[in-house]
């Protein structure tokens, strides 16, 4: 599915995830510390219940009732802040409780996003604490896509299966009501998890554990989702196979989150025309190339379609029970692509010099997606787009970042005037001229 992994970094990046809607992925909170490491490095660890949440002066602060002091406070309230204005700051949940792995800088004690927390869950027991050694603690939870979107925790799934291969065997054990599970003992090593919680679930993007000496212990959360599946094959109306065509499985009921609808149930074919969609509960749905009639492109030059009928209406319904695989009987073939005109796009400075980076896109007027440039190289672009859709060209340049600094990615993003495009207009070549002497020129 689309995005997947992106969107698994939104649920495991970062400790403190789920205390409030802050992008945290774009922190590339990446490898965090384990629970051992956090407990040794930090010098306030605490349990706290969070009495109140206010914005002040660019920050978040936070007053927390300390419910369970661990380890350097003796007070019963601590105030905790993060920047407001960084997609790293965090806003905890008036009235959630939460273990806080703190430090005391400039008189505040701090959290951000990339640092070890977790939220627990109403009536969820304390974790371990403080973390023993050997341990590998995790969590079963179940993919929801729109929890991700509002950066909620993912719900628990209880009773599940959990089993450690170890060098000496299996050892398995059940998640509890809040899918918490533990091994005790695990020697250092690299280990894989497996997982069942029963018929129609299956493990997303399942990862191994690994300890690294005898003082280590790692928290891992296990990711279930629908373990049905539909493949089938696209093919255009000449034939040949439908490659790298953009298809979505619209659920045949109410629309989900917008998130859902174009991130969670899309998919591109491969080079022969084939897809494959996995994750699917038990539901009914309908396949469709750009179902809305908005988001035709120049590679994509196709009205809205639908496997089986004409709108959809006539659409044929794709039944998925639970945890079962479906194979289409027939391909979806394609209509007649739309006609399309080609624009090539040029910039240079003043001077005649040309950027050093380039980038082109043009929106269509409701399409959810721009189209982006994907041919071209140096100072030329080449745009395919649909002839009776109109766009708004945008360009932008690159130049370097800084005098001190030669060009080595480092760079600032200059936007051009725009350039609108009607319905119907022929392709042509645009030149453009940016506003600077030479593209060599850098920030001052």
């Amino acid at each position: 599915m689309r995005l997947s992994s992106y969107s698994l970094a939104f649920v495991v990046a970062a400790g403190f995830l789920a205390a409030g809607p802050r992008p945290a992925a774009a922190c590339s909170c990446v490898h965090g510390p384990t629970p051992c490491e956090a407990f040794a490095s930090s010098p306030i660890v605490f349990v706290g219940e969070v009495l109140s949440v206010e914005e002040t002066g660019g920050d978040f602060h936070m007053r927390l009732r300390v419910v369970r002091a661990l380890k350097g406070i003796k007070a019963t309230t601590a105030d905790l802040w993060s920047d407001a204005s960084s997609s790293c700051g965090v806003k905890l949940k008036e009235g959630g409780r939460y273990v806080v792995y703190t430090s005391l800088a400039g008189g505040r004690m701090s959290i951000d996003a990339c640092g070890y927390g977790r939220q627990l869950a109403p009536g969820e027991p304390d974790p371990e604490l403080p973390p023993a050694p050997g341990s590998v603690y995790g969590r079963v939870s179940r993919y929801d896509i729109d929890r991700i979107r509002e950066f909620q925790s993912l719900g628990a799934i209880p009773s599940a299966r959990v089993t450690l291969n170890l060098p000496a065997g299996l050892v398995t054990t059940a998640s509890d009501q809040w899918g918490r599970f533990q091994f005790a003992n695990v020697p250092p090593g690299e280990y894989e998890l497996s997982v069942d919680a029963g018929q129609g679930l299956t493990s997303w993007m399942p990862e191994s554990v690994v300890l690294s000496d005898r003082e280590a212990c790692v928290d891992t959360q296990i990711v279930l989702q629908p373990s049905g599946k539909v493949s089938g094959r696209v093919l255009t109306a000449d034939g040949r196979p439908g490659a790298g065509i953009y298809v979505r499985l619209v659920p045949d009921g109410p629309p989900g989150s917008l998130l859902a609808q174009h991130v969670d149930r899309g998919h591109t074919t491969g080079p022969d025309g084939r897809f494959t969609f996995e994750g699917l509960g038990p539901e009914s749905y309908v396949l469709a190339v750009n179902p809305e009639g908005r988001d035709a492109t120049g590679r994509q030059p196709y009205a809205a379609a639908f496997f089986g009928g004409a709108d959809r209406a006539a659409a044929t319904r794709i039944r998925i029970g639970e945890g079962s695989t479906i194979e289409l009987d027939r391909p979806f073939v394609l209509p007649a692509p739309l006609s399309t005109r080609t624009f090539t796009v040029a910039v240079t400075c003043q001077d005649g010099s040309v950027p050093p980076g380039l980038m082109t896109r043009a929106h269509a007027t409701g399409a959810i997606f721009a189209e982006f440039d994907e041919t071209g190289e140096g100072p030329v672009r080449t745009l395919k787009l649909v002839r009776d859709q109109a766009y708004t060209l945008l360009v932008s340049i690159f130049i370097p970042a800084g005098p001190e600094r030669p060009w080595h990615g480092e760079r600032r993003e200059e936007v051009l005037p725009v350039t609108e495009l009607p319905a119907g207009e022929p392709g042509r070549h645009i030149a453009l001229v940016a506003p600077f002497t030479n593209c060599a020129e850098t920030a001052q």
